[in-house]
């Protein structure tokens, strides 16, 4: 009776437990949340857990390189996911598999592209936080902010102050690294103002850790902190939220934006709805190319349309002019400071037709002298003003400006205008301009902003002969009058190693020797600038100094007069880094690069892994090789180690050290001994594979001898 019981107790409870596990489960996950696929393209497969019906979300970053199949189910699946090669950069998203009331799971895939690192100079060729921080810590001194503005991204991965928290002061500071996470590779975005470089308004979307954002302005070496330069001298250049744009309701929806009711802009005034878009058309006027903001006028009044989303930028900035017809779709925000009211977030819907980027318009502001404007210091209002130019940068489009009542500095140009005029200014000759007053409290300095150039004439020949006037001096005589205020000009012989990239090298007279950081006119003349040639250019004097470094005396902001004669250190060719080995790249982390090594250039460079992930390649060897001869370097700071297998048997391992040149972008600057040689032995094959391993995946190797 007993044993009846136990028994009938043994089923109940069997019965129970598989109810127990049959029993749906009102929620989802999945068994990967973080996905690469290859450079060369693939598959990758996806379970998923749930017993609820779901839908695959690729957010529009993603949905021209990524698949998934099947996009929507129900229940415990797999779903597979497909890219394409990817020949361009390295590509990101953020997928959601949404089950409904039940929530989501997110899966983060990425894949590499073949394309090199950029060079932080337009949105496309932003640099990553990683390389943004390897190159501030090996070009900037502690304090020294770059006159260059550059575009770093990445993922938050700790906001220090929010844009909210800030109060009046509109900006925000937070961290940023390349995947999202706490990294000693990270950078410091520090008091960045909004989009647009403007401050951050109530309303507005704030940062959070996760977003993606893009970041433009000057950068700097704070202690060992790289950042920007701080108090809204950089802003987000672009800002999303797992791959949409962080405003509700946004995101590059133009069929919803085109069902926005329709307001006139009075209606829209008077509605002062934050949360909904609505509908505006008017007359385009004071249109600013660089930041696609504008004034809109229709019948019953005008306001300011703020911001576009970026989106919108960069297939309409180059198309709207002043006078032209537009229709947008926009939310609307009152901002205290001006009392003025605006439109935000914008969508461009449409636009006709318009008179030429604003010539006409610019041209009738009013006309005052350089004096009229400081005293007017109206930060609103476009006005003419006519003088003389001198100090012309020709990189930046940038010069005083000088009348019979005073000097100003024109410090920006639009860009609509850079690229027409920047060829044809020079010092000497007159210029009109129409432009905002800007005061830059750091210099005490009174400036014109977003300039538009009407006319020029004359002038001296783009700046040359104005630098040509400088005094002459020796390198010791530089040295000692260490004035960095002031150009003096220096004649002497090129040495060193010459980094192709932004023109350093040093400069040899019969006094001394210094070291040109530098050169402003380098695209012209770093053809022509060999090891021995005789340069005569002008240049500033800076002392540079570092905590643990000898201090160092130094040429900056230098320009080339004229340069003769030198000798082409060679391509590599006299057998000193030649390699008679080949090697597979564009997948698996491995890149084809160049180097000048021990002043030799033109070495051909096999570069393996990211900051983020190791690299491998296939060496084709000589028939029978038993023996290999090679150089190899690690990242900057980074010492990493480089397996060798045949086969995919372990045939012997390096651990290269650390080289400063191997640093940023390719051309590297290399200086090597024969400490950086090594050779492993292997039994007679033709074709070997060789990666990166441990917690630093990033090498390079050259001057690879199969025997």
């Amino acid at each position: 009776m007993k044993l009846k019981n136990l028994l009938l107790a043994v089923l109940a409870g069997g019965a129970l437990l598989a109810c127990q596990q049959e029993k749906p489960v009102f929620g989802i996950s999945v068994d990967k949340e973080t996905i690469e696929i290859p450079q060369a393209g693939g598959t990758v497969s996806v379970n998923v857990t749930t017993a609820q019906a779901w839908t695959v979300n690729i957010p529009s970053d993603g949905k021209s390189w990524l698949t998934a199949d099947p996009a929507n189910g129900s229940g415990n699946s797999t779903i597979t996911f497909t890219a394409g090669a990817n020949t361009g950069k390295d590509r990101r998203t953020h997928v959601k598999v949404n089950a409904g009331m039940a929530g989501y799971s997110g899966i983060v895939i990425s894949q590499p592209g073949s394309q090199l690192p950029g060079d932080g100079l337009t949105p496309e060729t932003a640099w990553s936080a990683s390389e943004a921080r390897a190159w501030i810590m090996a070009n900037l001194s502690d304090k020294q902010v770059t006159t260059e503005k550059y575009y770093v991204k990445g993922f938050i991965h700790k906001v220090q102050t929010t844009f909210a928290a800030s109060g009046t002061y509109g900006n925000a500071v937070f961290f940023i690294s390349d995947d999202g996470q706490a990294s000693s590779e990270d950078f410091e975005a520090y008091q960045v103002y909004y989009l647009g470089g403007k401050q951050w308004k109530s309303g507005q979307p704030d940062v959070e850790v996760g977003d993606e954002v893009i970041i433009y302005g000057p950068i700097t070496l704070y202690g060992s902190t790289p950042e920007t330069s701080g108090k809204g001298a950089a802003y987000i250049y672009s800002h999303k939220r797992n791959g949409e744009d962080p405003t509700p309701g946004g995101g590059g929806g133009d069929d919803d934006y085109s069902k926005a009711e329709a307001k006139t802009v009075a209606e829209f005034i008077a509605a002062a709805d934050k949360n909904t878009y609505f509908k505006l058309t008017g007359t385009v006027s004071k249109f600013n190319a660089t930041y696609c903001s504008f004034d809109l006028t229709d019948a019953t009044g005008t306001i300011y349309v703020y911001s576009v989303l970026d989106a919108y930028k960069s297939e309409w900035a180059s198309k709207i002019s002043n006078g032209g017809t537009i229709t947008i779709a926009g939310k609307y925000e009152y901002y205290e400071k001006k009392d003025q009211h605006e439109v935000v977030n914008a969508a461009i819907l449409s636009f006709e037709s318009g008179s030429g980027g604003g010539d006409d318009d610019y041209s009738k502001a009013e006309a005052k002298t350089v004096a009229e404007f400081i005293a007017a210091a109206d930060k609103n209002t476009y006005f003419k003003l006519s003088g003389t130019v001198s100090n012309f940068n020709a990189t930046y489009c940038s010069f005083d400006l000088t009348d019979a009542t005073g000097t100003i500095y024109v410090y920006s140009v639009l860009d609509a205008y850079k690229s027409e005029w920047a060829s044809k200014i020079s010092n000497g000759g007159t210029i009109t301009i129409a432009g905002k007053y800007e005061y830059y409290e750091k210099k005490s300095q009174h400036e014109v902003v977003n300039a538009a150039i009407l006319s020029f004439e004359g002038g001296s020949g783009g700046g040359g002969d104005d630098y040509s006037k400088a005094e002459a001096k020796t390198v010791a005589e530089f040295i000692a009058a260490a004035d960095e205020n002031t150009y003096y000009k220096l004649s002497g012989t090129v040495g060193g190693s010459i980094n192709a990239t932004y023109g350093n090298y040093d400069l040899t007279d019969e006094t001394g020797t210094i070291y040109v950081y530098g050169t402003k006119n380098w695209s012209e003349w770093k053809s022509k600038v060999k090891d021995g040639s005789n340069v005569v250019l002008a240049a500033k004097y800076k002392l540079y100094q570092k905590e643990g470094q000898p201090d160092k005396d130094e040429a900056v902001e230098a320009y080339i007069i004229s340069c003769e004669g030198g000798e082409d250190p060679g391509t590599g060719g006299d057998g000193d880094y030649d390699s008679n080995v080949t090697w597979e790249t564009g997948s698996n982390n491995a890149y084809d690069h160049e180097a000048t090594v021990n002043g030799v250039s033109g070495v051909a460079v096999l570069k393996l892994g990211t900051g983020s992930a190791a690299g491998s390649s296939t060496l084709t060897l000589p028939a029978g090789s038993t023996k290999l001869t090679f150089y190899a370097l690690s990242w900057k700071g980074k010492p990493s180690k480089l397996v060798f297998k045949n086969g995919g048997t372990e045939v012997g391992s390096v651990e290269p050290a650390a080289n400063d040149g191997l640093a940023n972008t390719s051309p590297y600057t290399l200086t090597v001994s024969d400490s950086d040689k090594y050779t492993i032995s292997f039994s007679a094959t033709s074709t070997l594979t060789v990666e990166t391993s441990g917690s630093n995946t990033r090498a390079a190797l050259f001057a690879v001898i199969a025997e």
